[in-house]
């Protein structure tokens, strides 16, 4: 009987001893766990770029992303150092740092100086903002104008000298004639050439196929010349289907919403388009945009498009 006893006690005693081996266990692990999350680095708001991924290991360009509301898909997203009009230009390296953390509108302007040019210009000096002009001498009563664009802190940049299809996209010798032509009025207006251009009709044009691959061959002698193109993603459709200053004012509006980098086609030969800028350009400001001229004090975003020829 009492080796029984004996034995049921030291039973009860290991069955003692097994629960607070495993209740120690158990203690234990939970409190290792417990450490180990509460020593997981947070992500520090100052540290995070403005679509909220660490800093570490990016770049500059990794942080302009390919437009995701561009339904057309032509705007690359690619970024690059550029050069402005020369009149306040310094030649510059990509800087590595995050874009700003504002919206940004390149607002763009081709075909002018025209009729309607000195009241955009009233209208942009009046909310402090800035544009690039893409310029021609179609309107040649009117090419004083450049040299205000200029001083009033405006980026110059060259279109066309006449904007005709069937001359400029005759051969690659015909564009360069014209280019140099228009750069060389720029010149005489503001003190200095310019690096900045936009092809007529946009480098995704199709009017050049009359010289068949003549757009691959401009684009690549472009960059080889030391010029930088630029096209748009989001269009004002004034050269399209909008004729009010109120459709003007939506597609412009639609356009930029939640997007961080937009540039704008717009042309300030149209007296509507310039009415739309009364109503555009304050309200932009309004909800946060920076119009921003292209210059080499930043970093520039050229939405290309895909060379069609």
């Amino acid at each position: 009987m009492k080796n029984k006893i004996l034995l049921n006690r030291i039973i009860a005693a290991a069955a003692v001893f097994i629960l607070l081996f495993a209740l120690s266990f158990t203690i234990s692990y939970f409190s290792e766990k417990k450490n180990l999350q509460s020593a997981k680095p947070e992500t520090d708001p100052q540290s995070a770029d403005i679509d909220g991924n660490r800093k570490g290991g990016q770049d500059a360009q990794s942080l302009v992303p390919a437009d995701p509301k561009d339904p057309s898909g032509t705007n690359t997203g690619e970024v690059v150092p550029v050069n402005q009009n020369p009149v306040a230009n310094k030649v510059f390296d990509q800087p590595q740092k995050p874009a700003p953390q504002n919206k940004i509108i390149y607002l763009t302007f081709d075909d002018g100086p025209g009729a309607y040019t000195e009241q955009l210009l009233d209208i942009l000096k009046e909310n402090n903002a800035k544009a690039t002009f893409f310029v021609t001498a179609i309107h040649d009563d009117y090419l004083d104008l450049i040299t205000r664009e200029a001083e009033e802190g405006h980026s110059v940049a060259v279109h066309s000298l006449t904007h005709e299809y069937a001359t400029i996209y005759s051969s690659v010798e015909a564009f360069w004639k014209d280019f140099d032509a228009m750069n060389a009025i720029i010149r005489e207006k503001t003190g200095s050439e310019t690096l900045l251009m936009r092809f007529p009709g946009g480098s995704s044009n199709t009017v050049s196929k009359i010289t068949p691959g003549i757009m691959t061959t401009l684009t690549k002698q472009m960059k080889e010349k030391g010029y930088y193109y630029f096209d748009w993603n989001v269009d004002s459709n004034d050269a399209g289907g909008a004729n009010t200053p109120e459709e003007v004012f939506e597609n412009c509006k639609r356009g930029v919403e939640d997007m961080r980098v937009s540039m704008i086609l717009c042309h300030d030969i149209k007296e509507f388009t310039v009415k739309g800028m009364e109503k555009f350009v304050p309200w932009a400001i309004e909800n946060g945009y920076t119009f921003l001229p292209l210059t080499t004090d930043d970093t520039s975003f050229n939405a290309h498009h895909t060379v069609n020829n």
